[in-house]
């Protein structure tokens, strides 16, 4: 029986009621959101004036020099006295020497023992920032074999994207005298969210390089932030807001597995790249703890890339024992553990 125009109106009316309702709905929660927004900001400022922010001072500047492959880089063939310090206390205080080569230099006495290289790569941990020379990893690992030489190419801030550019850059066998050794990448697993500018990096990393998978081939493709510039400050733009400061969501913005299968294809890159420059060498990565997110060992088997796990070995260690005090970087005494855990496995493997 077909309806009459009076009934054919009443459910036009209702479809429009149910569109109105939605719509204030939606307009009610929005104004919610925005309220939220605005007193989670006030809160925040009258925290963060609370608090002094970190400075830090150096006699020379080391860091953050400009490279146009790599975004920044150590400033080559200088020694430095650094102090970190927030008011009138002293976090920390460190002597860098960084050589020719941009690298952190820790050793002085000649190893006239040593037939193989150590390579180091990795960011500010493995760079040793905020120790002095034998505190740092490279120091407390390299000292327990007499047979390696190390080369710490590591950097503040380094992510697997700028490790990339290293290893598709730098001539490594121009400036390792020795043709064998091993390859070692002391890797946060933030360091993913580096690779693709991530939440934890966007608002600070400026000059991140970006890698594509393009023909199943890795490609660079200029930096994130001016070459993704739409991305890079909506990504900034949502990391301000209430839902994601204090919900702690990530959306649209977070990690994914297709991200976390890039980086595994990356890391074979790497791998490939700076062995290919030398007779015999071997590639480890190194886990390092406190990184549990971001999990990509399920596909470092498939490019064959060979990895030591450490991200539990400081549970039930005191933080302020791992970490230097105030700061976050990886302690003298957090060094050892690493080294200790280090040296067992390379003994396994024969070293």
């Amino acid at each position: 029986m077909a309806q009459s125009p009076t009934q054919d109106k009443g459910l036009f009316a209702d479809w429009w009621k149910n569109i109105l309702a939605l719509l204030v709905g939606l307009l009610i929660a929005l104004l919610g959101l925005v309220a939220a927004q605005y007193i989670f900001s006030q809160r925040s400022v009258k925290e963060g004036s609370q608090e002094s922010p970190v400075e830090e001072k150096a006699t020379v500047p080391y860091y953050d020099n400009p490279i146009d492959v790599f975004g920044w880089s150590l400033v080559p063939n200088i020694v430095t006295r650094v102090t970190r310090y927030r008011d009138h206390w002293v976090i920390y205080e460190a002597t860098y020497t960084i050589d020719d080569f941009r690298r952190r230099r820790v050793f002085f006495e000649d190893r006239k023992e040593a037939k193989q290289f150590l390579l180091f790569l990795g960011g500010s941990n493995m760079m040793g920032q905020g120790l002095e020379d034998m505190e740092t990893l490279d120091y407390q690992l390299t000292s327990r074999f007499a047979q390696f030489q190390s080369y710490n190419y590591a950097v503040p801030g380094y992510g697997l994207g700028h490790v990339m550019a290293q290893a598709e850059n730098i001539d490594f066998k121009s400036q390792i005298s020795q043709r064998k050794g091993l390859i070692l990448y002391l890797f946060p697993t933030y360091h993913v969210d580096r690779l693709v500018g991530g939440l934890q990096t966007i608002d600070w990393g400026e000059g991140l390089p970006q890698y594509k998978l393009v023909e199943d081939k890795v490609v660079r493709d200029g930096f994130i932030h001016q070459d993704r510039w739409l991305y890079a400050n909506s990504a900034k733009a949502w990391n301000k807001t209430f839902l994601r400061r204090k919900m702690k969501l990530t959306g649209p913005f977070g990690v994914s597995q297709k991200d976390l299968q890039l980086a595994c294809r990356v890391l074979a890159e790497v791998k490939r790249n700076i062995q290919n420059q030398f007779e015999e060498s071997e590639f480890l990565l190194v886990l390092h703890p406190g990184s549990k997110g971001m999990d990509l060992t399920f596909c470092l088997e498939q490019y064959e890339i060979k990895w030591l796990d450490l991200r539990n070995v400081f549970d039930g260690y005191d933080r302020q024992e791992v970490s230097i005090k105030g700061d976050g970087h990886t302690s003298q005494f957090g060094n050892r553990i690493l080294a200790n855990k280090i040296e067992e496995h390379l003994r396994e493997l024969g070293y």
